[in-house]
């Protein structure tokens, strides 16, 4: 599947990027999903998503933020996103 292929090089990439990275500087990494579904993500690819998540996560500093990501905020205002309904 050319999906799995695309995934896997992805994955390939971010290890080796931050494998020549390694304990020369920072590294900042954003995601909406948790490091928990990524081997979902690189659908084909779990052996090389575990290796590139070990590789990521030696020596992390894990800061979790909460709440809408401004990207969503401003497409509920112009309308492109509706609102959530509040639970009763």
């Amino acid at each position: 599947m050319v999906a799995d292929r695309t995934y896997s090089q992805a994955v390939i990439w971010v290890y080796l990027c931050r494998r020549q990275r390694c304990e020369r500087g920072s590294v900042i990494l954003t995601s909406n999903p948790g490091f928990g579904s990524w081997d979902q993500a690189f659908v084909g690819a779990a052996v090389f998503t575990a290796a590139m998540l070990d590789r990521l996560l030696h020596h992390s500093t894990i800061v979790q933020i909460g709440g809408e990501s401004f990207c969503l905020k401003d497409k509920r205002r112009a309308g492109i996103v509706a609102r959530p309904k509040e639970m009763a």
